[in-house]
């Protein structure tokens, strides 16, 4: 990713929305979307599904990016894409199908789970989660 080079691809692309420029944004910043996408492997989801959707929220960012705000394109694209491919896991990523609010709250309960392993040196119980996400036990439930 050589952003002395893309930098003025990302005016340029703003201004005449060249489908050309587009393919050579895509190349060029395509390191992001599968450095990001790996972050995300071992979810349920294979990994290439998990680097075409971050491909596809990098071409939204193109397409939504403002070089005039002075911002650097990599900050701006970065949590777009993370985000989109957070979405495809919760709902794509269970054979059971759930609501988002439900997958929202087994991705979060997850995430506390294993930084209570992590800090306690071995597995929390249900009500030690519960209490670190704020919630009562029965609602964990």
């Amino acid at each position: 990713m050589d952003d002395t080079r893309l930098t003025p691809l990302l005016a340029d692309y703003a201004r005449t929305r060249d489908r050309d420029v587009m393919a050579t944004l895509v190349e060029g910043y395509l390191p992001l979307c599968k450095a990001i996408a790996w972050k995300f492997r071992g979810q349920g989801v294979e990994t290439e599904d998990l680097e075409q959707v971050a491909a596809i929220a990098l071409m939204k960012a193109i397409e939504r990016f403002e070089p005039e705000r002075g911002l650097k394109f990599a900050t701006f694209a970065a949590p777009t894409i993370a985000g989109e491919v957070r979405n495809y896991i919760r709902d794509k990523g269970s054979a059971i199908r759930m609501s988002r609010d439900a997958r929202s709250q087994l991705y979060r309960m997850t995430q506390v789970q294993e930084a209570l392993t992590r800090s306690l040196r071995r597995e929390p119980t249900l009500r030690e989660v519960a209490d670190a996400m704020g919630v009562t036990y029965d609602e964990l439930l």
